[in-house]
């Protein structure tokens, strides 16, 4: 589903507060303001390089978001995505967004390859995406620092199916 500036709501600021939620995401520490995460949504929304939609199920309704930022120039896709809700993180939520939106690049936006990159300790993401048939690419080696220690990140990728 389009994630819109109306779905921003004191339960995803909470999300978006939470270190557990956040560990392995660019979010700064307390920086979550309804404010500023309508903002995200709204740049998101008014940009024609990248497209935001809400991760939702049946049960639990808005359970996370995931966002492709989009080269047209090179047919690229880059792929991040956040489960807000801890209690369901490794029942394969993700990894059916990211299905979708893997599919729905190499389809509707006719892309040729969809990147993602990876926090290395971020075991769950990487086996999200190596079962939606990501590969890893390359290792940037101690790219983000994460607990005050520098730590890789797995750069994965896949093709279009010929």
């Amino acid at each position: 589903a389009p994630f819109q500036e109306s779905d921003v709501n004191d339960a995803y600021v909470v999300w978006m507060r939470d270190p557990a939620i956040i560990r392995f995401t660019e979010v700064e520490p307390d920086s979550a303001t309804l404010e500023n995460c309508r903002d995200y949504v709204r740049s998101n929304n008014a940009s024609n390089r990248s497209i935001l939609w809400r991760i939702m199920t049946p049960d639990d309704g808005h359970v996370g978001n995931i966002r492709m930022s989009v080269s047209a120039k090179h047919r690229r896709g880059e792929v991040a995505l956040i489960v807000g809700r801890t209690d369901l993180h490794g029942r394969g939520i993700g990894g059916g967004a990211i299905g979708l939106v893997r599919d729905y690049a190499f389809g509707g936006l006719e892309l040729h390859k969809v990147t993602c990159g990876i926090y290395a300790s971020n075991h769950g993401s990487e086996a999200a995406f190596a079962k939606q048939g990501f590969q890893v690419e390359a290792i940037f080696r101690e790219h983000v620092l994460l607990d005050d220690c520098f730590e890789d990140v797995v750069r994965m990728s896949c093709f279009a199916p010929n």
